[in-house]
């Protein structure tokens, strides 16, 4: 799920569905329609759990960890591939 600023608020799959590429798919989508509306990039809170997922799609540390729903949390961002 992404909001109307461009930034992705939700990407989960279940543990029992890890490794499969799912999440990486869903994530590629979810920036493909980005980079369709406009948006140069990517923004998102990662959870230490999701942190290296993140990273491993390109996202970059953007900020100091922060609360969310009483999580710690990553900033993330990553440059969308403009689509032609």
């Amino acid at each position: 799920m992404a909001t109307k600023s461009g930034e992705i608020v939700l990407c989960y799959v279940l543990p029992e569905y890890f490794g499969r590429s799912i999440g990486k798919a869903i994530m590629v989508t979810l920036e493909e329609v980005l980079a369709e509306i406009g948006f140069d990039c990517s923004t998102l809170n990662s959870t230490i759990t999701g942190y290296s997922f993140y990273k491993h799609l390109g996202y970059q540390d953007n900020g100091e960890k922060i609360a969310v729903m009483g999580l710690t949390a990553s900033p993330m961002i990553k440059r969308l591939v403009p689509v032609n």
